[in-house]
């Protein structure tokens, strides 16, 4: 049982007090609650939904980075698809080389 968190708190929306039962004043919980004294452990319980948490955000994180990189993929491949289809490959004209490949022994005075 969960007597931190049971439906009147939740209801009430208010936290138990530390230290008290409800209804039995300023007794203690192991004391109020002999008969489940070995199911309560608050801070099992507090490390349990710690952990939970944890392993959530951990799970949203990923997930969320998961979507980042798709949506930049799909942005990237989309810029490219739009720059080729806007910019034919350019005309690259052929180097200037001499007919015959030959290097002329004349030096030419500017």
């Amino acid at each position: 049982p969960d007597r931190e968190k049971d439906e009147l708190s939740l209801a009430l929306q208010t936290l138990e007090h530390p230290g008290r039962t409800r209804g039995k004043g300023v007794i203690p919980w192991k004391i109020g609650f002999k008969e489940n004294i070995h199911t309560y452990r608050s801070w099992m319980r507090s490390k349990r939904d710690t952990e939970a948490k944890i392993a959530d955000l951990e799970y949203r994180v990923s997930s969320y980075e998961l979507s980042m990189q798709e949506e930049v993929a799909r942005k990237v491949d989309e810029r490219m698809a739009t720059h080729r289809s806007q910019d034919p490959q350019p005309y690259i004209p052929p180097a200037m080389v001499s007919p015959s490949g030959n290097r002329s022994s004349c030096v030419s005075m500017g």
